[in-house]
């Protein structure tokens, strides 16, 4: 890569986490997921389920 002759690592991992924040593919989402709205009958049943270890008082 021609970008990277002459740069140290740290300095070109530097110039690329700057480019992709000038130019908004950080890769960091401004979102939440909150997953599906509404779950079927797998999920439901998984979240019926405890496991044997877990004590509920």
């Amino acid at each position: 890569m021609i970008l990277a002759a002459g740069l140290e690592f740290a300095r070109y991992s530097a110039l690329l986490a700057e480019v992709r924040r000038l130019t908004g593919l950080d890769g960091l989402s401004a979102r939440i997921h909150h997953g599906p709205i509404v779950i079927g009958p797998d999920e439901k049943r998984l979240l019926r389920e405890v496991p044997p270890h877990s004590v509920q008082r």
